[in-house]
């Protein structure tokens, strides 16, 4: 995400102007987390859409219940509209 928002600054802008990233928060609009995907339908339990003058967390917390297997799903979205999406096997 950060590399392909340097190239579009490079092709827009001159160079004085180019935006230095320093912390990869600056470059996220949303995050959204479903803590027990099952595969099919994203439903998230944490989300994390800050305003303008504010970044995302970075950092989120869940305590699950009870023990067992689950499939986190996380899918953030930059402030190019790009979407990442990943899910993670859990098990507690």
């Amino acid at each position: 995400m950060i590399r392909k928002l340097e190239i579009e600054n490079e092709k827009a802008l001159k160079e004085k102007y180019h935006t230095k990233i320093k912390d990869f928060r600056q470059i996220i609009d949303s995050v959204a987390i479903d803590v027990d995907y099952n595969g099919k339908l994203f439903n998230a339990e944490i989300m994390d859409i800050p305003t303008k003058k504010e970044m995302v967390k970075g950092e989120y917390k869940y305590e699950y219940k009870k023990a067992g297997d689950y499939k986190v799903a996380v899918k953030i979205v930059d402030l190019l509209g790009e979407e990442y999406f990943e899910t993670f096997d859990l098990s507690i």
